[in-house]
C-alpha cells in the first residue's frame, strides 16, 4: 500500500493557491522523500516564495529541523531541513504533523474561539496537538502529544513503536485494518461499506475503535482541562461511524466539571489542514522579530 506526499502553495491568509501529488513506498529511505520534497517545492515555486514548511509524523526536533523518531516511517535522527535548504535556497522549517494541523485549526479553523483546547487526529496514527493560553504545547523536546503511543492495555497486541496495547493499535488504521483481515473484507473501505449497509461486525469495529478512541480523549480531558476537543485526521470520513462511542466515552468517564462544558467539535480544514499548518510555520516564522526565533 503506498503513501502519498501532499504539496501546496499557501497564501498568508491560509487558502491553497495550487498543488502537487506524488506517491511514495511505505518506509522510504530519507533521500527519497528529501529528493520528492525538493521536486514539489521547485513545481510550486512562484515568486515571493517565503520558504517551505513541512509537516511529517513522529518527534520532531524544529529548532534543528530534524525527525529525531517516526514509528510510521522507520525513521531515527533523519535531517531533513539543512539539505533541503542547500538544495532550495530557502528557509525550511519542519514541524510534527499533528501540531501543523492544530496550528493551521487554530489559526484558521475549528480551533479559532478557544485558547485552550486538543487537536485529535485519526488515522495511520492517533496523534494530538494541545494549545494551551494560545500557544502550541510542544514539551521540553518537542514530543508533546503523542497520545497514540498512551499505553490502553499493556497485554494489548504490539505497536509499531515496540510496546504492546497502544492507543493507536485500538483506534487507527491499524486496528481498522486488522480487523478488516479477520472479517475478510478486502480493506477498510469495503469494511466501511458493509458498516453503512447495517453488516453488525463492521459496526461493532467502528464503535470498538470510538471507544478507544474515547479513552485517550477522555484521559486527555481529565489532565489538559481543555475548553474543546477539535476532532480531524484522515479517517473523519468514516466519523459518523466512531463519533458517537467516541463522544459518549468522553462525556460519561471525564470529571464532570471538566466534561460538563466540552466542546467536541469537527476539525474545518480537513487534509489541507495539514498543508495550511505547514505553510502558516513558515509564515510565523518570517515576521517573527530576530530576539523570537523559537517556533511556538
Amino acid at each position: 500500500e503506498g503513501t502519498l506526499l501532499r504539496a501546496a502553495r499557501v497564501n498568508l491568509a491560509g487558502e491553497v493557491r495550487a498543488r502537487y501529488e506524488e506517491g511514495f513506498d511505505p518506509s522510504p529511505k530519507p533521500s527519497k522523500i528529501i529528493s520528492l520534497v525538493e521536486k514539489a517545492a521547485k513545481r510550486l515555486n512562484a515568486e515571493r516564495i517565503l520558504g517551505v514548511g513541512i509537516s511529517i509524523s513522529g518527534f520532531v526536533d524544529t529548532i534543528n529541523g530534524i525527525d529525531i523518531y517516526s514509528p510510521i516511517l522507520g525513521w531515527e535522527n533523519v535531517d531533513l531541513a539543512e539539505p533541503l535548504e542547500d538544495r532550495l535556497d530557502l528557509p525550511v522549517h519542519l514541524e510534527n504533523d499533528v501540531n501543523a494541523l492544530t496550528l493551521a485549526e487554530h489559526w484558521h479553523g475549528a480551533g479559532a474561539d478557544y485558547r485552550n483546547f486538543v487537536c485529535m487526529t485519526v488515522g495511520e496514527g492517533v496523534g494530538a496537538g494541545v494549545v494551551v493560553d494560545g500557544s502550541l504545547y510542544r514539551g521540553a523536546f518537542g514530543g508533546a502529544g503523542e497520545v497514540g503511543h498512551m499505553m490502553i492495555d499493556p497485554s494489548g497486541p504490539k505497536c509499531r513503536c515496540g510496546e504492546n496495547g497502544c492507543l493507536d493499535v485500538f483506534a487507527s488504521d491499524q486496528y481498522l485494518r486488522r480487523e478488516a483481515t479477520r472479517l475478510a473484507y478486502a480493506d477498510i473501505d469495503r469494511m466501511e461499506q458493509a458498516a453503512r449497509a447495517g453488516d453488525a461486525q463492521a459496526i461493532d469495529v467502528f464503535e470498538k475503535m470510538g471507544y478507544y478512541l474515547g479513552i485517550g480523549a477522555k484521559n486527555l480531558v481529565n489532565l489538559l482541562n481543555p475548553q474543546a476537543i477539535v476532532l480531524g485526521g484522515e479517517r473523519m470520513e468514516a466519523s459518523d461511524l466512531f463519533s458517537p462511542a467516541f463522544e459518549a466515552e468522553v462525556r460519561e468517564h471525564s470529571f464532570a466539571e471538566a466534561a460538563k462544558d466540552l466542546e467536541i467539535v469537527p476539525a474545518l480544514l480537513g487534509e489541507d489542514g495539514f498543508l495550511i499548518g505547514a505553510a502558516t510555520i513558515v509564515a510565523a516564522e518570517f515576521f517573527r522579530l530576530p530576539t523570537e526565533r523559537t517556533l511556538g
